[in-house]
């Protein structure tokens, strides 16, 4: 895929402050899911807590952040974005204060 390589080293570093990491999407993931955003919860895989999409008649992103502390699908909240940096802040900017800090442990 290789949109992992084009996540900014500044973006890593906020990722990983906040006990957050990315992985590629899953083979069973929608196909315009390139990437999850992962929350460490201490289980193989962490808990995906937004998604970054792909556009790709327009070759733009879409971002989506779990903007509450359930289990329902993480809504849309921003398109058209230029990069998939820009859409991996956006999916900071909007997630829930429960997923922006590292589990306990």
């Amino acid at each position: 895929m290789g949109y992992l390589d084009d996540v900014e080293p500044s973006v890593k570093v906020l990722l990983k402050s906040r006990g957050l990491f990315l992985r590629e999407r899953a083979d069973d993931s929608p196909p315009d899911v390139i990437i999850l955003v992962c929350w460490d919860d201490g289980y193989d895989g962490g808990l995906p807590v937004g998604t970054v999409k792909l556009e790709s008649y327009r070759r733009t992103f879409i971002a989506h952040a779990r903007t509450d502390f359930t289990i329902t699908a993480a809504p849309e909240v921003a398109r058209d974005l230029p990069d998939v940096n820009e859409a991996i802040r956006q999916v900071l900017l909007h997630l829930t204060p429960r997923y922006l800090a590292p589990r306990d442990s």
